[in-house]
């Protein structure tokens, strides 16, 4: 009797040993699978914020232009405020895609990731405009300063925009900052 016992305790031992190896495949394959879902919404996600960034930029373009004397012009445009509220709601998230444009040969485009840039503010901003200011022809540096001034905290602001009023090279990006300074400054 004691064999059958044993296999009886034997038998019950393998049974949960089995139900506890099956419910952590279960778990595992859950995580997972819940983790793949996080990962494809994550990427959704980005496609389609970057592809609202791209839709807004050309589209400005596209309405700031006109036809003169056979050809082509352009007059500054703005995102619309529904715009402008739409890449807000990315928050930060936006400022590495919005920050590719940085790079584009066409001013529009810069100047226009620029302002964007100043739209979305905060913390995140501060690192791609100072690159502007510190790079870019003068008159993105000088739009560069006022999107730094109107967006990011101004203890990460302040330094950027003294820099700029004591040492650019250029007397209007110089008047700029100053302006900024005395205007936004704390009194």
């Amino acid at each position: 009797m004691p064999k059958e016992g044993n296999r009886i305790a034997n038998g019950a031992e393998l049974i949960r040993r089995s139900t506890v190896i099956l419910a952590l495949s279960w778990l595992c394959f859950v995580c997972l699978g819940r983790a793949q879902t996080d990962e494809r919404a994550t990427a959704r996600k980005k496609a389609e914020m970057r592809e609202q960034i791209a839709t807004v930029i050309r589209q400005t373009i596209k309405d700031g232009e006109f036809e003169v004397y056979g050809g082509k012009a352009w007059f500054r445009r703005y995102p619309s405020n529904d715009d402008d509220d739409k890449i807000k709601r990315y928050g930060e998230d936006a400022v590495p895609i919005v920050q590719e444009y940085l790079k584009a040969k066409d001013v529009r485009e810069r100047s226009l990731a620029i302002r964007l840039l100043g739209v979305i503010g905060g913390k995140a901003i501060v690192a791609p405009l100072r690159t502007v200011i510190q790079n870019d022809i003068p008159s993105m540096r000088r739009l560069a300063l006022t999107w730094l001034a109107a967006g990011a905290p101004w203890e990460d602001a302040y330094p950027i925009l003294r820099d700029a009023s004591e040492k650019d090279p250029e007397p209007s990006v110089r008047n700029e900052a100053q302006g900024l300074l005395n205007t936004h400054g704390p009194h």
